[in-house]
């Protein structure tokens, strides 16, 4: 981004070669593209070429809804953050886990035994979430195989997950054929922290409000792995992705899921795309615009 410099004040009429001074005005944001009303791009051109429409764009209110293909999307960030509206801008993506927002059964989510479900309001808009209440200290996770690992690529599996009572929520990549954790994060509600075990390429938390649909903290979780040549994550082993909502442990607790997401050959996670029974891709965000002004040389 380019500096925008303003005159400050005439600093000392006795030398002629200081007589102002100047200073350097740097948005902090450090957003590629603002939007203004009125303002447009010369040659602005964008692209997105979804066969279906599968991005979503989060509006001020924190919900996620979707935007026709070829259609820029405006970027909210959690809390209600001062930062300048802009355009998101992401690569192409394919959520390869099936039922994304469909945890409501064991179509696509293995292992309801253990867990007393009931719909919930969704964060996504068209969808509807699944509250977990753990009945038991029964393998309290659901799971879903995703394809293989793949030696030296990275792959990130996401959750936005919202708290009712539980005291931690894990989510984990596992080597089925080892029978291995690849890596894990965990979310401790009562202080909004992450920990990971295994081997994570990465890891982060996103706070998405702290008042979710259903009134509990949501959050956006993601971990990241990295496949190898041998031991645990092996070329060609098979993948599973866990969610423990409600934790390891023996409990009677809830938590709420809204979306899960796995992205392979991509280190870290995008915004929401919905699956129901196939992996759906979304396109690139392909933004172009020329400058209204050739750049100034300078020396």
């Amino acid at each position: 981004m380019i500096p925008r410099w303003k005159r400050l004040k005439r600093r000392d009429w006795k030398n002629p070669f200081n007589w102002f001074e100047w200073a350097s005005r740097r948005k902090k944001e450090g957003v590629l593209f603002r939007m203004e009303a009125g303002r447009t791009w010369q040659n602005e051109t964008f692209s997105r070429a979804d066969s279906t429409t599968c991005a979503h764009q989060r509006g001020a209110d924190g919900i996620w809804r979707t935007v026709p293909a070829n259609v820029k999307r405006d970027n909210h960030y959690p809390l209600g953050s001062s930062m300048d509206r802009h355009v998101l801008l992401e690569p192409s993506r394919v959520n390869s886990a099936l039922g994304a927002c469909s945890c409501g059964d064991t179509t696509y989510w293995g292992n309801t035994g253990p867990f007393t479900l009931a719909a919930a309001t969704s964060c996504i808009a068209g969808q509807v979430a699944t509250k977990h209440t753990c009945a038991s200290a029964v393998d309290s996770a659901r799971y879903q195989n995703v394809g293989t690992f793949v030696n030296g690529q990275t792959d990130t599996l996401s959750w936005i997950v919202e708290n009712v009572d539980a005291l931690v929520s894990r989510f984990e990549i596992t080597d089925l054929t080892a029978g291995a954790t690849a890596a894990s994060v965990t979310i401790t509600w009562a202080n909004g922290t992450i920990a990971t075990t295994g081997t994570p390429a990465g890891s982060g938390l996103t706070l998405l409000n702290a008042t979710g649909p259903n009134g509990g903290a949501l959050y956006h979780v993601w971990v990241a792995f990295t496949g190898t040549a041998a031991g645990t994550g092996a070329n060609g082993n098979t993948r599973r992705v866990f969610g423990y909502l409600t934790g390891t442990l023996a409990t009677t607790l809830s938590a709420i899921h809204h979306h899960a997401q796995f992205e392979a050959n991509a280190a870290f996670p995008t915004s929401p795309i919905v699956t129901v029974g196939s992996a759906v891709t979304r396109a690139v965000d392909a933004f172009y615009a020329a400058p209204r002004f050739a750049p100034m040389a300078s020396s």
